[in-house]
């Protein structure tokens, strides 16, 4: 099975989880939105579908204004990581 999150980067202190839900919705049923707290500047949103999370891999989106990038990641340790191999 293919990962269904997706991590969202650059994401601003303002956003919240139901204007994720909301904006990623148009893509596919949304399962789960996490924002870390204190926040970092990133969220992970999951998908019903893996093909939803793999089709917009690598795009980059205009919400709230921003421009955000999307990768698909498979474990909760990518997330402790950052993404760039530093502990956040």
């Amino acid at each position: 099975m293919r990962c269904r999150k997706i991590f969202v980067g650059r994401c601003t202190e303002d956003m919240t989880t139901d204007e994720l839900r909301q904006f990623f919705m148009q893509y596919g049923e949304v399962t789960d939105v996490f924002i870390p707290k204190p926040f970092r500047a990133f969220a992970f949103v999951t998908f019903a579908d893996d093909q939803v999370a793999q089709a917009l891999c690598g795009e980059d989106l205009i919400i709230k204004g921003v421009r955000e990038t999307h990768s698909t990641t498979d474990s909760e340790s990518d997330w402790k990581r950052g993404f760039n191999g530093e502990m956040v």
